[in-house]
């Protein structure tokens, strides 16, 4: 017999069979006592003669003898017959009754819920002891519906779960169709969640969670429904006279939500993005409604901030088409069905290959090769990016480690998001891909955005660095990627530890005949020089761009003007003849 003492603490026998395998995940919360484990059934019977129990925790089946049995043989034995005793088993097990019938007074089901059997164990262990075992059934049961209670129900804001308000949304709609009104479906969207997720704890954003559950709710019209659908959305059923009341419930709801919000004497601005759908309009289930609602407010995310988007007939085929999309890229991932194509950057000065970028590719069931532009924002609305991210990372080492086994031995870009930037474990999954194929952080090239460098996404400026520099202690380089597409912050951009910096598409296009956005981008290339970092020019597809960059002092360019992005195999070959087709068009250009 096993003994775990706890002086002072309620006695809990374990009967259990073999090694306890199935009874093994309560063995935490049950050793916070007196806990005694035994695998036999007359060994039971001798530690209950022995010992002044407090519980009985008595696993479906003992070798071979089924939980009723077992509770009646306990129940036999006139020391402790009062002991309140629950069974560990699955819970729509014929055994189960006989269980009940023969003694026992609770079922803690398989497989084990940890927070349901703690709250099971403490009431019983807070009852009497001398109390009656009708007393203990009673106080059980009322235990267990309030728990089935609490499982319905979000705990941050106390809102129906997303089933739960699924299934008030299909009450509703038989209602709806029987007294003929309409319905509308809102879901709103906390859309800066992860951005202030990086500055605040949990428990303020719960807060913050609740405060919007809160209005919304005091905002409410006759029998609408508030819900919780997942982290960052709350969602609303509101009856309708008319389908086109729709904007009026939507503008109330925004009215309510807009206001600054505190928590802790702290002031926050929210970002909602509110999508809606109507039944009979657009959709007759709930399961529908509630999903055309997601695509508007994904719609309306895109749209700004603080956005909303009514569903209309006419989007139809593109929700259709982001669905697709979605499960394309779910199999791709799972199949290893994405691609990467790679384009080459050469060094202006003497046209040297210094690098190539991996661009992420998705094969659609026709065979179209589909760029990001297409799918990476069905990636990012279904939470996708970070599974992308990895996989993409990993697919660089390897075909890095490929080309340098051919001995080309040029240095592999690849982007990062922010998202996956952040996480703990991103440095973990970056070590493991250079450890996995034997590569050296030297021939790696991380490209992120202005957004993922961002201190206030890492909790400060040193976090940012500590997390820059470990990863640049592998000997990997990091690059900022569309520099000059969007307002920088130039105060943060000299304490962040890059290596280089790539000028937007954007810009490049409309240099030299733009005398504006030459000015324009040799001032950015003045930024970069003045801050130590090698500049790379994106999207030259003329030789008059690409001699006006050179005069300018920029480093290295990319662009169709050099090699449209490709396969590794054609790639391999590329990089062989770039420096001879360099030789051959543009030497004139180096002589002049």
């Amino acid at each position: 017999m096993a003994s775990t003492q706890r002086q002072g603490s309620p006695t809990i026998l374990a009967l259990q069979d073999g090694n306890g395998e199935r009874i093994e995940p309560l063995i935490p919360l049950l050793e916070r006592h007196r806990l005694l484990r035994v695998d036999d059934v007359i060994e039971a019977l001798t530690v209950l003669e022995h010992n002044q129990l407090d519980l009985i925790i008595v696993d479906e089946m003992v070798s071979g003898v089924r939980s009723a049995e077992l509770c009646a043989q306990l129940r036999s034995c006139e020391s402790n017959h009062d002991v309140p005793v629950l069974v560990v088993g699955a819970p729509h097990d014929d055994n189960r009754l006989a269980a009940f019938v023969a003694g026992a007074d609770g079922l803690i089901g398989l497989p084990v819920d940890a927070p349901l059997a703690a709250a099971q164990i403490d009431a019983v262990l807070k009852l009497d002891r001398f109390g009656t075992r009708r007393e203990l059934s009673e106080r059980l049961a009322c235990a267990e519906q309030q728990l089935a209670v609490l499982k319905e129900c979000d705990s941050a804001t106390g809102l129906p779960n997303a089933a739960m308000f699924e299934s008030a949304v299909s009450q509703e709609l038989a209602r709806a169709q029987r007294a003929d009104y309409a319905l509308g479906v809102l879901v709103v969207e906390f859309s800066n969640y992860d951005a202030l997720g990086t500055l605040c704890p949990q428990r303020t954003l719960d807060q913050l969670m609740r405060a919007m559950a809160d209005r919304l709710s005091g905002a409410v019209r006759g029998r609408a429904v508030v819900g919780r659908l997942d982290s960052r959305c709350l969602v609303v059923c509101q009856p309708l006279p008319r389908v086109d009341e729709m904007t009026r419930a939507v503008t109330r709801y925004r009215r309510v939500l807009m206001d600054s919000y505190i928590v802790d004497d702290q002031v926050y601005e929210l970002e909602c993005s509110i999508g809606g759908s109507v039944f009979p309009t657009d959709a007759d289930d709930a399961e529908r409604l509630i999903g055309l609602a997601s695509s508007a407010m994904s719609h309306a995310r895109h749209l700004g901030r603080n956005k909303y988007h009514l569903f209309e007939p006419a989007a139809r085929a593109d929700a259709k088409r982001r669905l697709e999309l979605e499960g394309q890229i779910r199999r791709a991932i799972n199949a290893d069905g994405m691609l990467l194509h790679y384009q080459p950057s050469l060094r202006l000065e003497d046209g040297a290959v210094t690098g190539v970028e991996a661009l992420l590719r998705l094969r659609d069931e026709d065979g179209e090769l589909l760029s990001p532009q297409v799918f990476m924002s069905v990636a990012e609305d279904s939470g996708l990016m970070e599974a992308l991210g990895i996989w993409a990372l990993r697919r660089a080492c390897r075909d890095a480690a490929a080309l340098r086994d051919a001995d080309l031995n040029v240095r592999m870009s690849v982007n990062v998001s922010g998202d996956l930037f952040i996480k703990d474990s991103f440095y973990d999954e970056l070590k493991g891909a250079l450890d996995d194929f034997d590569l050296d952080g030297s021939c790696l090239e991380l490209e992120v955005t202005e957004r993922a460098i961002s201190p206030e996404r890492h909790g400060s400026l040193y976090a940012l660095q500590e997390r820059m520099r470990r990863i640049q202690r592998e000997g990997v380089r990091f690059s900022l990627d569309n520099f000059g597409s969007r307002q920088t912050c130039l105060n943060d951009l000299r304490h962040v530890p890059l290596d280089s910096i790539k000028l937007a598409h954007d810009i490049i296009t409309s240099i030299p005949d733009d005398e504006r956005t030459t000015a324009f981008v040799e001032s950015l290339l003045m930024v970069g020089k003045s801050l130590g970092m090698r500049v790379v020019a994106q999207g030259v597809e003329h030789p008059e761009q690409m001699s006006c960059l050179r005069d300018m002092g920029c480093d290295a360019a990319q662009g169709y003007l050099f090699a449209h992005p490709m396969a590794l195999e054609k790639l391999k070959v590329t990089l062989r003849g770039l420096i001879d087709t360099w030789e051959t068009a543009y030497g004139h250009a180096r002589a002049s």
